[in-house]
């Protein structure tokens, strides 16, 4: 089992705060958020750590005696499923958790995916009370998520008019078996190279319900999570209301 986390990416929403930074290093408790998920995989006895890297990647060179880099070239005209395919080699030989740079998250959420032999997600059973404390309305950025009486993905991705809609957010963290991604390739590269570039995980995701090309197997997580994604996240994460373990 190895881990990947996917770093490629520029965080835009952030604005000015990662000109000269990156939002995986941004600190979340005096701590940036990549050493959470570098500490997760180390705790859930994943060793083999890989960083897909991008945007400012130089900055990740500090971490190169814990975590092997890779580089996606084509970062500026991609999304996360290019930089998922730089690591295609590795995934074809080795079973893999694969993560967001820009979420922390307790170390059993990884635990719970070590053995499972489908493609798998996982998704925060605890999201509404942090949506609340994030936006304004709650809905906000918020996307639909529902699953069937066998924990299977029904429904993703599309915009939430009202909390009960969603029983979960996807968190940012999905497992491959080498079967199950030569399968997710084979389907990837059945689309155009312009979608191939611009569709993110989720919309795959969709795709793949759409099609009924490959189930996805849902793991419930009910501890701590976060995503940062816009500048007030990290106003709440770094908050005394805001508890990390």
């Amino acid at each position: 089992m190895i881990g990947i986390i996917l770093a490629a990416g520029k965080g835009s929403r952030l604005g000015l705060i990662t000109k000269n930074n990156h939002k995986a290093l941004l600190l979340v408790k005096g701590k940036p958020i990549i050493e959470y998920q570098i500490d997760a995989f180390y705790q859930a006895g994943i060793n083999k750590i890989y960083i897909i890297t991008g945007y400012n990647s130089h900055l990740f060179d500090s971490y190169k005696d814990q975590v092997t880099l890779l580089y996606n070239p084509n970062w500026q005209n991609s999304n996360m499923l290019i930089s998922i395919m730089t690591a295609k080699d590795l995934l074809n030989e080795s079973s893999a958790i694969i993560s967001y740079s820009d979420i922390f998250y307790e170390s059993f959420a990884l635990k719970s995916l070590l053995n499972q032999t489908e493609l798998s997600i996982l998704y925060s059973t605890s999201w509404k009370e942090l949506w609340k404390n994030r936006f304004k309305n709650a809905t906000d950025d918020a996307e639909t998520f529902s699953i069937d009486d066998f924990a299977y993905l029904k429904n993703i991705g599309e915009p939430l008019d009202c909390l009960s809609n969603a029983c979960g957010q996807y968190m940012g963290i999905i497992s491959f078996t080498p079967k199950i991604f030569y399968k997710f390739n084979k389907i990837f590269c059945t689309l155009t190279e312009e979608k191939r570039n611009k569709i993110d995980v989720t919309s795959f995701l969709k795709h793949l319900l759409i099609t009924k090309s490959l189930n996805i197997k849902t793991i419930a997580y009910k501890g701590v999570w976060g995503e940062v994604d816009i500048p007030t996240d990290l106003d709440l994460y770094n908050s005394s209301s805001f508890y990390f373990p």
